[in-house]
């Protein structure tokens, strides 16, 4: 959390103090923490209105991974183009 936050701050924070880890603790852990909630809960939502998923985390994690699998089965079954602009040479 610290240091991909930090790299984004690093453009606009004047107070250099507060990108240091202790002082990044102590004036933007609980803000990072508040929008990491967040996003995991807006993916929950997702996977939970697509019947992916049911707890926590770990089964966002276990949605994606079939969603990722089953878009490389599609790529995978779709026809390979012939010779041409965009085919193989052979």
């Amino acid at each position: 959390d610290y240091l991909a936050d930090v790299l984004v701050r690093i453009a606009h924070e004047t107070d250099v103090k507060k990108l240091t880890p202790h002082g990044w603790k102590a004036h933007f852990q609980a803000e990072v923490g508040e929008r990491l909630r967040g996003a995991e809960k807006r993916l929950l939502g997702v996977y939970s209105a697509a019947g992916e998923v049911q707890g926590g985390v770990g089964d966002v994690q276990v949605g994606f991974k079939r969603r990722l699998r089953n878009f490389a089965q599609t790529l995978e079954a779709l026809p390979s183009p012939g010779p041409g602009p965009g085919g193989p040479a052979c």
